[in-house]
């Protein structure tokens, strides 16, 4: 089903004895109860038909020079198989990278202060904080360059991605001298919509 770019669901159920924690979760913030003991009810595919505008827009993106790259938080398979299907990735194209975002961001170590080389730190992040506490704005940079460069120009899909990935994909292309455009449907896009050159916000 992944392969054919259709979202995978379980349906399952548990039976209860009263007596169980249902509180207690794991590092991954999943309930233990949930782990174990489940009884699979039905296997369901769910599939967004591409509109049939997507590959001809795409194709218009790739003759004008413009790289067209998917950050989704859908699974890797889906993800590969809905990006063949629209045309961001050529079946031919044996250099095609796509990845988890959370391998992403732990190759390229993720967005830190150019200054203070930190993920978090006090540097002000807008010029009015900066000027009255008479500090430097903080620049973010992509922590491991080298890594970055040597997967950023054969990325197509980032799959699983959450929005600190999308955030650093845009910093690093940005810092790269790259004009950016991003879209997003959600606040958690905010971060990424902001920091490129052009953020389109899709309403309904």
């Amino acid at each position: 089903m992944a392969n054919s770019a259709l979202r995978t669901i379980i349906v399952a159920k548990k039976k209860l004895t009263g007596s169980e924690d249902l509180e207690k979760r794991d590092k991954k913030d999943v309930y233990e109860v949930e782990q174990s003991g489940l009884t699979m009810i039905a296997l369901i595919g769910i599939k967004d038909i591409l509109r049939p505008e997507v590959p001809g827009a795409i194709s218009k993106c790739k003759t004008a020079g413009v790289k067209v790259r998917m950050v989704t938080g859908d699974n890797l398979l889906t993800a590969r198989a809905i990006a063949l299907e629209c045309g961001i990735i050529e079946p031919e194209n044996k250099d095609s990278i796509v990845m988890n975002g959370l391998d992403f961001i732990n190759a390229v170590g993720g967005v830190v202060c150019s200054d203070c080389n930190t993920k978090m730190c006090d540097c002000p992040t807008n010029p009015e904080e900066a000027e009255k506490r008479k500090m430097k704005q903080r620049k973010d940079t992509i922590a491991n360059g080298e890594a970055f460069d040597k997967i950023v120009n054969n990325l197509d899909v980032l799959s699983r991605s959450r929005p600190e990935d999308k955030y650093a994909l845009v910093v690093g292309l940005i810092e790269r001298g790259n004009v950016v455009a991003v879209t997003g449907d959600g606040t958690n896009d905010a971060p990424a919509l902001k920091k490129a050159d052009v953020g389109f916000a899709m309403g309904i």
